[in-house]
C-alpha cells in the first residue's frame, strides 16, 4: 500500500505546481512600471494647477509666488519637510512623496488591481506628502521596515501607514507589516 501512495504522490505535487504556477501572475505582469500608475498629476478641476501645485500652495506656511500670471506653476513659497524636519523655501526642492511607495504597493498586490484602482492610488491624498526632493529619492520604494524619516515624526509616519495599509488592505498582500506596523504605533507612538 505503500507504493501506491508514493505513485499518487507525484502527479498530485505536479497538479499543485501547476495550479500555483497559474494562480501567481507571470513576471511581465507584475513587473513595475510607474506609468500605470500615475502619469503625471492631474487637474481635476481644471483651474490650471495640478495635484502637485494644489498641495504646494495649500501645505504652504506662506504666501506662495508663481512663475506666471496664469498662477498655474509654484515657484517659491515656505513648507516644512517632516522627513528631514527642514524648511523648504523653493518648490523644485520638494516631491510628492507617496508614504506607501508605488512601487513597494505594486510588488505587494497592486500588480492585480484595475487601472482605475492603480491610478486611485497614485493620487490618494491620504497617502501624499510634501517632502525635500533628495531626501524622497533615499525613501525610493522602501517600507517602514527600511526607511524612518526623523524621529520626530516617526509616529505620525508610521500612523499613516497603518491608515493607508489599511484602507487597501484587502487590495494589498501586507496584512503581517500592517500587523507589525500596529504594534510598533502602540508602543512607541501611545503612551
Amino acid at each position: 500500500m505503500l507504493i501506491s501512495y508514493r505513485l499518487l504522490l507525484v502527479p498530485l505535487l505536479l497538479l499543485i505546481a501547476v495550479i500555483l504556477q497559474c494562480a501567481i501572475p507571470s513576471d511581465r505582469n507584475r513587473q513595475y512600471r510607474r506609468e500605470d500608475y500615475l502619469l503625471r498629476w492631474p487637474d481635476n478641476d481644471k483651474d490650471c494647477q495640478n495635484l502637485r501645485h494644489e498641495l504646494l500652495v495649500r501645505e504652504s506656511r506662506s504666501d506662495v509666488t508663481f512663475t506666471n500670471s496664469g498662477n498655474c506653476v509654484v515657484s517659491a513659497g515656505l513648507w516644512f519637510d517632516p522627513y528631514t524636519e527642514v524648511e523648504l523655501n523653493q518648490a523644485s526642492d520638494l516631491d510628492v512623496d507617496h508614504v506607501i511607495p508605488l512601487a513597494y504597493a505594486h510588488d505587494h498586490g497592486g500588480y492585480a488591481w484595475s487601472n482605475k484602482m492603480k491610478k486611485a492610488f497614485a493620487v490618494d491624498q491620504d497617502n501624499l506628502l510634501l517632502v525635500d526632493d533628495y531626501e524622497n529619492s533615499v525613501k525610493g520604494s522602501k517600507g517602514p521596515s527600511e526607511y524612518l524619516p526623523a524621529k520626530g515624526f516617526h509616529c505620525e509616519y508610521l500612523s499613516i501607514w497603518k491608515r493607508v495599509a489599511e484602507k487597501y488592505l484587502s487590495l494589498i498582500h501586507i496584512s503581517e507589516p500592517t500587523r507589525l506596523l500596529s504594534i510598533a504605533y502602540a508602543v512607541f507612538c501611545l503612551k
